[in-house]
């Protein structure tokens, strides 16, 4: 490899720097709720997410160093977005985060590229060798390259998608105002937020400011952070992990994207959530497991740290995870020797977040869940929400089973091709001995999933990993069934490019992003969030009814009934609107917004739809209507309700 006058490390530095410097002159201060944001404050922003991944690129290349890896971009990104999600949580638990710490945040930022070019002086490692590809290799590989591109397009609009806005993107919301990380025990919700939504307190800490300010930013940059670490890293660890069971790129391309094309959780790559995250910690950690025999201990206890991370992220990575683990002890002789290696550095990735919750709810699992531990924090009415999810038997019926797996192979269009995995054992011709193991891994994790949960859940998403890696074999065991046939691949990748969710229209939405105008204004309760912003004060108790999407009033005292179980138990079984409301007031309520069109799950349905009718009844009681929710004066609607 010839020598050049200036070495990667120190080009990406640069790009990086530069990349900084500029990002935050042209995001200047950050913005209001209420004003627009737009054109050069949101590629500003961008700017800083980019100089935010080029650092943590960076650390991925010391840590790389420091292990003694061969430079992989896949493991090198894996390691440092691992690191910058644990540097996250301890300066967060030490009070650290913050705008009122940007410069401490923004220095650690800075120093990522300045020591991996100085730890890098004297070396000259080969970055990327490619043979020459093949036409087909192009093609996958294009399609591919766009569909990360494509997420994280869609990403630069604001996505009023839920759960972001009630969990993922309100829990580090909260913990930036607040400058430390902490649990609400009044907001049960905020607790499903760990290793990946720690990620997310980088971009609240360099581009808030005070309570109110910045959220679209914040937003943006959460949503880019899962678009293109957690779904582009998920590309890269994907390929690494089947590239171990194959060596022909004309398969693994197509297999990669057929991995990639999953429906359940496809879609949720370009909103602030973790599922992709997830994916890519644990396909990391596995990787390195299954791909080296002779592993140094550091880089078992790297491998293990990893596959710890994705745990701790999500709990129900274990109907991946598990299955996982017993392909590793089927393809490692010597795994014996390693899992107390691999083992305890799970346990120290997963340790700070069952430390975390144990202390604050007395669940150290999930406190949402009351599966093996039971959570006072649970009111009355999520409790019998959540029993939905606690299913423990088997699955009672065999047409239960059969509408579990009909959903399953709704997920990819190539899915039932993983059923012909055991044909392999009596196939004429010599096939690859580990097809037929990581089939029965992957049917075990849906038998699993079926049999643990039950037939309340019917979201595929939960089994993760899985998901990905039936849909990528199942193209590999095409390919080795059918002798490896290249007349094969068109009509399969025509199937699966018709069938995915990856977004075609996002740069239209790029395209009319000048004219959102302002952030509340993306919302389908738009109208009441701005008028609570408007005309509420930040110490007024503000209660909402079935809302869920909090992020935008996270400087106000706004209190979600069903989250918080003193509100729970003061309303659960009310079947009178008056004292529903007396009871509202005496814990200091003044208002309450009440989203109408929205099915809760975790609400008491009952009751919601008593003050709904109450409140269609007493129309001047309403201070605000909107289409999809009303603001509700809680002192007038006591009095409408007295004079009846």
């Amino acid at each position: 490899m010839a020598r050049t006058k200036l070495s990667f490390d120190q080009i990406f530095a640069a790009t990086g720097l530069l990349t900084g410097i500029l990002g935050f002159l042209a995001y200047g201060t950050p913005a209001a709720a209420e004003a627009s944001f737009q054109g050069i404050q949101i590629f500003g922003t961008f700017l800083i997410f980019l100089f935010f991944s080029v650092s943590a690129f960076s650390w991925g290349r010391i840590f790389s160093r420091f292990l003694g890896f061969a430079f992989e971009v896949w493991s090198t990104a894996a390691l440092g977005i691992g690191g910058a999600a644990a540097t996250a949580m301890v300066l967060g638990h030490l009070g650290l985060i913050g705008p009122s710490h940007r410069i401490l945040l923004t220095a650690l930022l800075f120093l990522g590229p300045g020591i991996n070019v100085f730890s890098s002086k004297n070396i000259r490692e080969p970055i990327f060798s490619v043979d020459k590809p093949h036409v087909f290799e192009i093609v996958s590989l294009a399609l591919i390259a766009a569909s990360v591109l494509l997420f994280v397009i869609a990403a630069f609009y604001p996505n009023p998608f839920y759960d972001p806005l009630w969990c993922n993107a309100l829990a580090p919301r909260r913990w930036s105002n607040a400058g430390k990380i902490f649990f609400d025990t009044k907001s049960i919700i905020g607790f499903q937020s760990s290793y990946w939504e720690y990620l997310y307190l980088w971009g609240n800490s360099l581009l808030s400011g005070a309570p109110g300010e910045g959220l679209i930013a914040c937003l943006l940059f959460g949503q880019w952070t899962h678009a293109f670490w957690g779904y582009g890293g998920t590309v890269l660890a994907l390929w690494a992990f089947l590239a171990i069971f194959c060596d022909d790129r004309f398969w693994l391309g197509l297999a990669v994207f057929s991995g990639l094309c999953v429906h359940s959780f496809q879609k949720m790559a370009m909103i602030a959530k973790n599922d992709w995250g997830i994916c890519f910690w644990l396909l990391a950690g596995f990787a390195l497991l299954l791909s080296a025999k002779e592993l140094p201990r550091k880089q078992l206890a790297a491998a293990g740290a990893l596959i710890g991370l994705g745990l701790g992220g999500k709990f129900t990575a274990v109907f991946s995870v598990v299955p996982l683990f017993l392909l590793w002890a089927y393809v490692d002789r010597q795994v014996w020797k390693k899992a107390p290696i691999v083992f305890s550095a799970l346990l120290l990735g997963l340790v700070p977040i069952l430390l975390r919750n144990w202390l604050a709810t007395g669940n150290p699992v999930f406190p949402s869940m009351n599966l093996v531990f039971k959570s006072a924090m649970l009111g009355p009415s999520w409790t019998r929400a959540m029993r939905n999810y606690d299913g423990t038997g088997i699955v009672p019926a065999f047409s239960e089973f059969s509408r579990r797996l009909t959903e399953l192979l709704r997920e990819n269009p190539l899915l039932p091709a993983g059923l012909a995995f055991p044909l392999s054992l009596v196939w004429p011709k010599k096939r690859s001995r580990l097809l037929t193991p990581l089939w029965l891994t992957l049917a075990g994790s849906f038998i699993f999933f079926a049999a643990k949960i039950g037939p309340a859940i019917v979201e595929m998403r939960y089994l993760g990993l899985a998901l990905n890696l039936w849909a990528g074999f199942s193209v590999l065991s095409i390919a080795e069934l059918g002798s490896k046939a290249r007349w094969l691949a068109l009509p399969l990748l025509a199937l699966i490019t018709y069938t995915a969710d990856i977004p075609w229209k996002a740069p239209w939405d790029l395209l009319r992003m000048p004219s959102t105008g302002s952030i509340v204004r993306q919302q389908p309760n738009s109208g009441s969030l701005a008028w609570l912003r408007a005309n509420t004060k930040p110490d007024d108790v503000i209660v909402s009814l079935l809302e869920t999407r909090l992020y935008y009033l996270d400087d106000r005292n706004i209190r979600r009934v069903w989250d918080d179980p003193e509100w729970d138990a003061a309303l659960s079984g009310e079947t009178d609107p008056l004292k529903a409301v007396v009871r509202m007031r005496a814990l200091h309520a003044k208002y309450l917004l009440a989203t109408i069109e929205v099915f809760d799950q975790h609400a008491d349905k009952k009751v919601s739809d008593l003050i709904i009718q109450a409140i269609l009844a007493n129309p001047r009681s309403v201070v605000f209507a909107a289409e999809a929710s009303k603001v509700i004066d809680l002192e007038r609607m006591e009095k409408a309700l007295r004079q009846r």
